[in-house]
């Protein structure tokens, strides 16, 4: 669960699967196989609440599983989220850690700097570490 700029908590669709933003394709598909037969309706005559669990998981795949609906969940998640106004608050610390090679896995190899990642994908690190 994530929370906005306001503190409200939001419930994610990757909250929905029990996954990270930066889960691959696979992760996310285990994780939906793994909680529709938990919450499936035929395991759970009757009870409403199981549908509906149910319904929220096949929903959060069917956008999560197609790439081109994932990104465009991701920038959506990101203007509710308002990263704009996190990123300027802590601009100085981000640019001093990459500076600093913090982010970097050997000396020769960087982990995550802006010449590496496409726009998204540098916005999904900097909701990881949000």
């Amino acid at each position: 669960m994530m929370k906005t700029s306001t503190g409200e908590n939001v419930v994610t669709l990757y909250s929905i699967l029990g996954v990270d933003i930066l889960a691959s394709q696979e992760v996310i598909r285990h994780s939906y196989r793994k909680l529709a037969r938990l919450y499936h309706p035929d395991r759970h005559q009757g009870c409403e609440d199981a549908k509906k669990k149910f319904q929220e998981i096949v929903a959060a795949f069917e956008v999560l599983s197609d790439e081109e609906r994932r990104q465009q969940y991701d920038l959506d998640l990101l203007e509710l989220l308002d990263v704009e106004e996190y990123l300027q608050r802590f601009q100085g610390l981000i640019l001093t850690v990459c500076g600093l090679g913090l982010g970097m896995t050997t000396r020769e190899e960087p982990m995550h700097t802006s010449e590496g990642l496409s726009g998204l994908q540098t916005k999904r690190w900097l909701l990881t570490a949000a």
